[in-house]
């Protein structure tokens, strides 16, 4: 037996559609719906350990009995719970794990972190999937000159005190000035950086809290900065951005003519805009040993990806032949390559060609196959 679980949030359960789309004998259960626990029990006689129960980001991982034992664990199901963020947002999980569970994480470096704070916790590497979305439309006639679909990461207001630290203040300023001096530092990295430099030493569990404060308001400074300068930078060189997501107006009212601003839209309608755009943008998610959605999604719906770095994406992918690299720190080479591609049509339909044959068995289906009969690691598909 397949169960997969919906969730509150529209993007994760676009997953799971797509992951069951391939998967006919599957139960798709929403924890949403009022009569999840009545659905959910008929189901326990035909629970053991051959079933399989996908979630992201643990909802619905907390299914008891009235006694208060866990639904999954006392069937000895095989659950998978798909972490999409970084782990450290989810400590109560990591430090309670269920017997049978497995945790899947879209970033190496996610995998480390587990591994290293949390090693009783069964954990894999697992990149996003994509979904193939419309009819796709030939390059030349696409619509969209180039697309971002996301928001922006709003200011940081304040920042929350350390109490086991005896200055938060200077704690959050060495790791401003690491991390948006060297992009490719991760707050983990930072932090270590810091204990180190300071010669400070503390409970793993506490630094474990120090990497959390540090990737919810430092880290979120950065992709902003990223992001706003990636945007102003292509409007200075002319080129035109849509973008579908919050919190842009500050580089829109420089450039009303460029970038264009849109409500955020479902995922479905993601992935059509995507299908109507030349270059597909996928912007500072920190991933630097992962992937993004935008990513694949981008490559199976025909348009051209242009990403930031990420270790792994470069073990995949070869720059200049199926994929786009850029560095922040040369966003002037950035321009020009797109300037370069959006006149060079043969040429970017070429590397989107080898994109697509790339990805053929990067889908989300793809990824439920690869977790249900295995899972392995690292994955041997892009």
């Amino acid at each position: 037996m397949l169960i997969l679980l919906k969730t509150p949030l529209e993007t994760l359960n676009y997953f799971i559609d797509s992951m069951a789309k391939g998967h006919p004998d599957a139960t798709v259960m929403d924890i949403t719906d009022p009569d999840f626990f009545s659905k959910a029990t008929e189901l326990l006689p035909h629970m053991d350990t051959q079933t399989t129960v996908l979630l992201f980001n643990g909802a619905g991982r907390a299914f008891e009995f009235s006694d208060g034992r866990n639904v999954w664990e006392s069937k000895g199901v095989r659950l998978f719970n798909f972490l999409v963020d970084h782990p450290v947002n989810y400590i109560e999980y990591l430090r309670a794990p269920l017997v049978g569970e497995t945790v899947l994480v879209i970033d190496r470096s996610h995998k480390a972190f587990v591994e290293r704070y949390h090693p009783d916790v069964r954990v894999f590497f697992m990149p996003h999937g994509g979904t193939k979305g419309h009819t796709a439309i030939p390059y030349e006639e696409r619509e969209i000159p180039v697309i971002y679909l996301g928001s922006c990461q709003e200011r940081v207001a304040d920042f929350p005190a350390l109490p086991y630290l005896s200055e938060s203040v200077k704690f959050y300023e060495f790791i401003i000035r690491r991390m948006i001096g060297d992009y490719s530092l991760s707050a983990q990295a930072a932090v270590e950086m810091f204990l180190d430099h300071e010669g400070i030493a503390l409970p793993q569990d506490k630094e474990a809290d120090m990497i959390l404060a540090a990737h919810c308001n430092v880290e979120r400074i950065c992709r902003r900065k990223q992001k706003l300068e990636t945007i102003h930078r292509l409007a200075q060189g002319g080129i035109p951005v849509e973008i579908y997501g919050v919190h842009w107006e500050e580089v829109a009212a420089i450039f009303p003519d460029l970038i264009r601003l849109h409500e955020r839209v479902s995922s479905d309608e993601c992935v059509r805009l995507t299908g109507n755009a030349k270059i597909a943008l996928n912007l500072s998610t920190y991933l630097k040993d992962g992937s993004h959605e935008r990513v694949y999604i981008a490559m199976l719906n025909k348009a051209l990806c242009v990403t930031e770095r990420s270790r792994y994406l470069e073990e995949k992918f070869t720059d200049g032949k199926d994929i786009i690299f850029f560095d922040y720190e040369r966003l002037d080479l950035l321009c020009d390559k797109i300037k370069h591609l959006l006149s060079h049509p043969r040429e970017a339909d070429e590397i989107i060609q080898n994109a697509y044959a790339r990805v053929a068995r990067s889908t989300w289906g793809d990824r439920l196959n690869d977790i249900i009969h295995g899972p392995y690691d690292p994955p041997t598909t892009p």
